[in-house]
């Protein structure tokens, strides 16, 4: 479970590279504007609400530009979590009444053992969706499990990571903690990092 000093001095060419106090400080503004969307409808988040947090959270700032999300997956910061075609199906597919279930559970309640269940229920959402509310509610506590950032946790750990959701998340997030720990990392940090990693060699 240990982190290879090669490892750590990526981690360091990363952040000189790519991120820098601005781009953290502008993904956090962002994130406390999705955080209080949610928190001012506790049980009543909208359709419009729903797509404006999905909108939201997809944005970035990189190199002194806002970076709104567009059509290219490269242009996100999820990717292809929130693309077009999976936005509306979380927001054309499932009832208002699930979505609200599904942010009750898991931003107000942190309830992980309900996260296979929404899964498996709801259209085009997905095991990054849940782990992003996760983290919006303890930034400090939780962070963003996707394919890549779960692939370059492998990477770096080298160790497997199987299992419900629930098993393969509670593990995925002690590895990145300690990971945050080790490198002073920020939460803001941290899929960008492992976004570089996980695609390397791909």
């Amino acid at each position: 479970m240990s982190i290879d000093v090669e490892t750590i001095r990526k981690i360091r060419d990363i952040r000189l590279e790519h991120i820098g106090l601005e781009r953290i400080k502008e993904r956090k503004i962002i994130e406390d504007l999705v955080k209080a969307i949610i928190e001012e409808n506790p049980g009543s988040l909208t359709v419009e609400d729903i797509k404006w947090i999905m909108d939201l959270i997809d944005m970035d700032f990189y190199k002194g530009y806002h970076i709104l999300p567009t059509k290219d997956p490269k242009a996100r910061r999820f990717g292809m979590l929130f693309s077009e075609p999976n936005k509306r199906k979380i927001l054309e597919e499932n009832s208002l009444e699930d979505l609200n279930e599904f942010f009750i559970e898991i931003y107000w309640k942190e309830n992980i053992d309900k996260a296979d269940k929404f899964i498996t229920k709801l259209k085009g959402v997905k095991e990054g969706f849940v782990s992003l509310l996760l983290y919006l509610k303890n930034r400090e506590k939780y962070n963003i499990l996707l394919p890549v950032t779960e692939k370059a946790v492998k990477k770096i750990f080298k160790e497997e990571i199987t299992g419900t959701f629930k098993d393969r998340y509670l593990k995925f997030n002690k590895l990145v903690n300690k990971l945050k720990q080790t490198c002073n990392l920020k939460p803001q940090e941290i899929d960008i990092i492992l976004t570089i990693i996980g695609k390397e060699n791909t």
